[in-house]
């Protein structure tokens, strides 16, 4: 996130419904920080049979403006009409950004590419939902002993900026984090090794609470077999998931980590990837 402020909130058009719930959240963000709202659509030079040309596109822009003014009457939102690809408008766009939101669904889908690459956290409305509980949770994804300070930095100033509660998850499958755990691997009770998970998470969260007094944290260490399945179910209710480009299991050179491509495509709340 940049610390200027007049850094925008950015959002992409391509004319999908996750792209319009795209600029809608992205004009309640903008609003909720006090920041200005960039939309950007992008055509092809040449137009085919399935994108768009110039006319086409500004339809588009015509129609988010229209969408931005009637949720929010006070925010005039900045609009780029670019030739090219929509993920790289938006990841030239992310920098010096306080945020970058996209939809996910479409043929011309740019999700993936923008939250793997962009220098601003991305904001992602999924195709299986992207209707955010407004008074909902935060729903935050916590790498067992191993957390992603940026992730954790974004998800506790999400929660005291909207004054809801934060939900820290560590899925855990047989073992919690053996690396770090009292318990035996070969001989040990479920009941103590969920135990000894809600401690490894309690002490990846040691310090937060004291940053952040105003938000109401409720941590969940929850045996599971598949974290991004965890993640999914926790975020039913949720008015935001956040997790990191590097949320996996195991270790990975991938830009985007197994976990967090997953929930990208399922999660029924927005979901909010920090790098």
């Amino acid at each position: 996130m940049s610390n200027r402020p007049d850094s925008p909130v950015v959002a992409g058009v391509d004319g999908t419904a996750a792209g319009f719930r795209a600029v809608r959240l992205a004009a309640s963000e903008a609003t909720l920080r006090g920041r200005p709202l960039t939309l950007f659509a992008t055509h092809r030079p040449q137009p085919d049979q399935t994108r768009p040309g110039e006319s086409g596109t500004r339809h588009w822009l015509a129609e988010a403006e229209s969408v931005v003014r009637e949720a929010h009457p006070g925010l005039s939102p900045r609009v780029g009409l670019e030739s090219g690809d929509l993920a790289d408008v938006l990841i030239d766009a992310s920098h010096g950004a306080e945020l970058v939101a996209v939809g996910e669904t479409g043929e011309f889908a740019a999700s993936e590419r923008v939250a793997a690459h962009a220098s601003a956290p991305v904001l992602v409305v999924t195709g299986a939902g992207g209707h955010p509980a407004p008074d909902g949770p935060i729903v935050v994804g916590v790498d067992g002993a191993n957390p992603w300070p940026a992730a954790l930095t974004f998800a506790f100033e999400e929660a005291e900026r909207r004054g809801v509660t934060l939900v820290p998850l560590y899925a855990w499958s047989g073992l919690p984090d053996t690396a770090l755990s009292e318990v035996d691997p070969f001989a040990y009770d479920l009941r103590r090794a969920a135990d000894e998970a809600d401690r490894v998470l309690a002490e990846a969260l040691a310090g937060w609470s004291e940053r952040y007094p105003q938000v109401r944290v409720r941590r969940r260490a929850v045996l599971h077999h598949d974290p991004a399945e965890a993640l999914i179910q926790a975020s039913e209710q949720a008015a935001m998931l956040v997790v990191s480009t590097c949320s996996h299991v195991g270790r990975s050179e991938q830009l985007l980590g197994t976990v967090t491509r997953r929930v990208l495509h399922r999660a029924p709340c927005p979901v909010a990837v920090l790098r």
